[in-house]
């Protein structure tokens, strides 16, 4: 494909009817560019059926390191106007502004503009039905267009309204798991930026309720790192609620929610569990009355209460390792604890066989140090006598949905 030159203007070598159509048009407007260009007769400019070629022109037209073209920006914009439906072309358009950023002439904020630009046209392209023939070229154009855009907006540069928080894609697009793929390995790497981590949870949220997607795992993996870098235990907990949620969505119905396997998911448990005994720490406990609620056994409450008054009762008073209690001191912390276990569990006997067992695992699970606060993790109990006897001698009883 030719440009034909006419002075200091360059046009695309359009057939003459088909480009008096096109370039008739004014400047699309947004409405423009979802509906395609209209002639001042009010007619739908035709797609050129070597549209391709017209952006592959475009884009050498852009490689030209002189004066910026003009022309060549409004043959662009004139073609993603009257091609709205075509894949191709628009992974062609969004490579052909990508060349621009290859200039060292323009400023931060018509970079930013441009790196956008780009973008918008691999979203627009990725929410078609057709499928690109070269895929993998593909992937690698939208992970350079979305990394020139976080540069950019990263130095100061303008943003779309989806690279701030809680900002959403005009569509769910399942490309996008590829993208927070590489996102979130090169974030984990670094841990700098503002907007790679906005844009993981962004891609995500912009595909709630459509399940069975990256998207939704890198999103979870970025949450629970996020949630080790925090200090405050009320938002740790909030980042573990986001990835417990976004697995689920990950796995979808088909697997009951469930995407870890068994080992990456009872480490993921474990995680969870102590985070939500930090925070709950910090809050009002439940009531001993409602402790084995069947709501409170199922949905883990009952162990948290239980290790929470536990904490307190072992307290910081004795430590094996430091030995800063007296025998005496040591007694008559043992049998505070003696008293506790000994009434608790006859009430979880009295209540039911499953308030037995959670009583047991929590008893077991706080005096190993597995389910304790974090303050409370060095100290040690002198043996597990204390808590063995209450093992449940037969089979786990069934939980009732």
């Amino acid at each position: 494909m030719r440009a034909a030159r006419t002075g200091s203007a360059i046009r695309l070598g359009l057939k003459p009817m088909l480009a008096a159509a096109i370039l008739s048009c004014a400047a699309p407007t947004a409405a423009a560019q979802g509906a395609g260009a209209t002639s001042p007769a009010g007619k739908t400019a035709p797609c050129p059926a070597n549209s391709e070629a017209y952006a592959v022109t475009i884009k050498t037209l852009f490689q030209d390191k002189g004066a910026i073209n003009q022309t060549a920006i409004d043959d662009a914009n004139l073609l993603e106007a009257v091609c709205p439906d075509e894949v191709v072309t628009l992974y062609a358009l969004a490579d052909a502004w990508y060349e621009l950023l290859r200039r060292e002439d323009l400023g931060l904020r018509d970079q930013g503009s441009v790196a956008n630009r780009a973008v918008d046209l691999v979203i627009k392209a990725g929410d078609l039905p057709q499928v690109p023939v070269n895929f993998q070229a593909v992937s690698e154009l939208r992970q350079r267009v979305v990394d020139s855009a976080i540069t950019m907006a990263e130095a100061g540069g303008p943003k779309p309204a989806y690279f701030e928080p809680g900002g959403k894609f005009p569509s769910c697009d399942n490309s996008w798991g590829n993208v927070s793929q590489n996102l979130w390995y090169k974030y984990k790497r670094e841990w700098t930026g503002n907007i790679a981590p906005i844009l993981i949870e962004n891609m995500s949220r912009s595909c709630a309720g459509t399940p069975y997607l990256y998207v939704h795992e890198w999103f979870a993996e970025l949450r629970r790192a996020q949630a080790e870098h925090e200090t405050d235990a009320n938002k740790m907990l909030a980042m573990m609620d986001d990835a417990k949620e976004a697995y689920s969505q990950r796995a979808g119905p088909s697997r009951d929610g469930k995407w870890l396997k068994d080992k990456e998911l009872a480490a993921f448990e474990s995680q969870y569990e102590l985070i939500q005994l930090r925070a709950f720490a910090t809050r009002p406990p439940l009531p001993r009355k409602e402790w084995f609620k069947p709501k409170n056994l199922q949905n883990g409450m009952t162990r948290l209460a239980i290790a929470l008054e536990l904490n307190r009762i072992w307290g910081p008073h004795y430590s094996l390792a430091s030995d800063v209690a007296t025998k005496e001191q040591f007694g008559t912390q043992l049998r505070a604890y003696n008293t506790f276990v000994r009434d608790t569990y006859d009430e979880a006997v009295k209540a039911s066989p499953e308030a037995h067992r959670v009583l047991y695992e929590t008893l077991r699970d706080h005096g190993r140090g597995g389910l304790r606060t974090l303050e409370a993790q060095t100290y040690k109990m002198s043996m597990e006598a204390p808590w063995s006897w209450t093992e449940p001698k037969g089979p786990a009883p069934a939980v009732e949905n």
